[in-house]
């Protein structure tokens, strides 16, 4: 009987302070931004660890990347959305083997083209997939496997140039892990990758002020959406008026009224 292997594929694309998928780790934040002008070469450095006692062997690959509100997210063929910085950016090595208990790096070099035209932001990810190597013993096996890739996002944004435009596409209150959470969806119409602060003010029918409630906040791409979660676990029950805000920076502010009916 042949070793059969059934591999699933999931990713790691949020921008955190570090990421960690078994036995290897990249270094440092998964989203890497940089504000250049046309013309402009910058180069970076994405570093792996290997925290296991054997050898990682590591392959790295291109995409592009968008995302929505619903949970849904694309990876798709470099160059294939109109945003894509693909094509400016140069990467090495291909593949590589991390030796236990060391690091590794990854290098790239982003180079703008000298085009007038080009204004806010661009992006693509680099796929940095741990490979698995059969072991003898796995022979005449039947396997299912999870394969888990990081997605580095690398955000290159044109100086002083693009436009911040966010869009309220849904709100709606339910309960996730024991709490009352408020679901914000939001959209970004601009041209210019943001990160929003989002937070409500919340007020009684009688013009009380109950609070304010903060969510996390996240990375926000140009043509892509995003779900941000406020817990108002601690609002009493009652019809209440709120004021949602996103501040965008730069006097960059957004906001909507709502109504919240908390039973």
């Amino acid at each position: 009987m042949k070793n059969i292997r059934i591999y699933f594929w999931a990713f790691l694309a949020l921008g955190m302070l570090s990421g960690c998928l078994a036995d290897v780790t990249i270094l440092g934040d998964l989203i890497h931004k940089q504000t250049l002008v046309p013309g402009d070469s910058v180069a970076g450095t994405i570093t792996v660890l290997n925290d296991a006692e054997t050898p990682a062997i590591i392959r790295i690959t291109q995409s592009d990347y968008i995302y929505q509100s619903d949970g849904s997210s694309y990876f798709e063929t470099p160059s294939s959305i109109a945003r894509s910085n693909a094509r400016w950016i140069e990467f090495s090595p291909k593949q590589l083997t991390v030796p236990p208990r060391e690091k590794s790096d990854i290098y790239y070099q982003i180079q703008v083209p000298a085009q007038d035209s080009l204004y806010g932001s661009y992006w693509s990810v680099l796929l940095i997939e741990p490979i698995q190597q059969p072991s003898p013993d796995e022979e005449d096996q039947f396997r299912v496997i999870t394969i888990f890739r990081y997605a580095v996002q690398i955000i290159s944004s044109i100086q002083g140039t693009g436009e911040i435009q966010l869009q309220f596409m849904n709100a709606g209150i339910e309960p996730l892990d024991g709490k009352r959470q408020l679901g914000i969806e939001l959209g970004n119409i601009g041209d210019i990758v943001i990160r929003p602060e989002v937070w409500i003010e919340v007020y009684s029918e009688t013009g009380d002020f109950l609070g304010k409630f903060t969510a996390q906040p996240a990375h926000l791409l140009p043509s892509c959406s995003r779900r941000l979660l406020i817990d108002i676990s601690t609002l009493p029950s009652g019809i209440h008026k709120a004021i949602v805000i996103a501040d965008c920076g730069d006097d960059n502010v957004f906001g909507m009224n709502i109504k919240l009916d908390i039973h």
